[in-house]
């Protein structure tokens, strides 16, 4: 079985690609970075792609030949520059899966997000779902992948996540009340590989959750305990003031823009019954996975430090500046050369 993964060098991508290599698979891991995928993986194959540049169906078509499963793992959470949900959830998977039509691909497993449908309310889904909407209109045989929140080792944001519950004081909106049903990523893996390697797809969509909901306050003191640091306090902020601030002070992290405020205000939930039954089992729960992998003191410190790490770029900037200025204008010359004479 010959599988392509876009997305190769992402959180998921880069774990299903050791998943599905581990289990035979003839595997090439396309990632516009490739060096990336080399370095840690060797012997993977690998395609090098933009997939924020434009993108001809006809030409990608050319690439696509002899491949029996496309995954579909390009994603971003926040926009940039160079790189936006429209571009990369949208206008590429859209270009991929018609040159997938073109090239006769057998399968097309697309991880979408779940909260994307008719419903969205970020551009996040919104573009997601513009994607999904057209899959389902080719004559391929898909499975739309909707997964909650992925958490695991190497997770965005899991360390941010991790990084809020270190802090003393848990800034909450509307008192965390926001429900979220968190999928590990090693369920999330064996979903992924069962769904590539069976004869036929069960469904045109599946939702991969976790057991239950949790709300976003009980999360954050999970984690804090997992830690191991504590007793802490929580001051809630309205939602409405803390959307006016995110759009006003601009993005301090991807993770408080105002889009993604939506997306967490959204409640994050869906029905494990399709997940449980292709696993065979259900879920593993959030709690269960901290109780049976407890914190090291590298991922203690990681996330004392996580939010250190901005400013501490700014102050070697600044301190570089500073030496800059000092040497040009304000210490004498004469000395100058009298030392670097010496």
């Amino acid at each position: 079985m010959r599988v392509m993964i876009t997305g190769a060098t992402g959180f998921i991508g880069s774990h299903l690609l050791r998943a599905l290599l581990n289990e035979g698979c003839d595997v090439v891991a396309c990632a516009r970075n490739v060096k990336a995928v080399k370095q840690v993986l060797p012997e993977a194959d690998t395609l090098a792609l933009d997939f924020a540049a434009p993108c001809s169906a006809e030409q990608l078509a050319e690439q696509l030949n002899g491949f029996d499963t496309i995954i579909n793992t390009v994603g971003i959470i926040a926009e940039t520059r160079t790189q936006t949900f429209d571009q990369l959830h949208r206008d590429f998977p859209e270009c991929l899966f018609r040159a997938c039509e073109l090239a006769g691909v057998r399968r097309v497993i697309q991880i979408s997000a779940l909260g994307a449908g008719p419903a969205a309310v970020s551009k996040y889904h919104v573009s997601k779902n513009a994607a999904d909407l057209l899959l389902k209109s080719l004559a391929l045989e898909s499975i739309i992948v909707k997964p909650s929140i992925v958490y695991g080792a190497g997770g965005k944001s899991t360390a941010f996540f991790r990084a809020l519950a270190a802090l003393p004081v848990h800034v909450l909106i509307d008192h965390g009340r926001q429900q979220l049903q968190l999928i590990h990523i090693d369920d999330l893996l064996v979903l992924l590989v069962k769904l590539t390697k069976v004869e036929s797809l069960p469904w045109s969509e599946i939702e991969a959750v976790g057991p239950q909901p949790i709300l976003f306050k009980d999360m954050l003191a999970d984690y804090r305990n997992w830690l191991g640091f504590g007793q802490f306090c929580t001051v809630s902020i309205p939602w409405k003031i803390m959307l006016t601030a995110a759009r006003f002070s601009g993005r301090l992290s991807v993770w408080l823009s105002a889009d993604n405020l939506r997306m967490l205000q959204q409640d994050n939930i869906g029905d494990a019954t399709q997940i449980s039954a292709l696993l065979g089992r259900a879920p593993v729960s959030f709690k269960t996975v901290l109780q049976n992998s407890p914190s090291t003191e590298a991922e203690r410190w990681h996330a004392r430090l996580y939010f250190l790490l901005p400013l501490l770029r700014v102050s070697v900037a600044l301190v570089w500046i500073f030496s800059g200025l000092t040497s040009a204008f304000f210490f004498p010359v004469e000395e100058s050369y009298g030392l670097l004479a010496r």
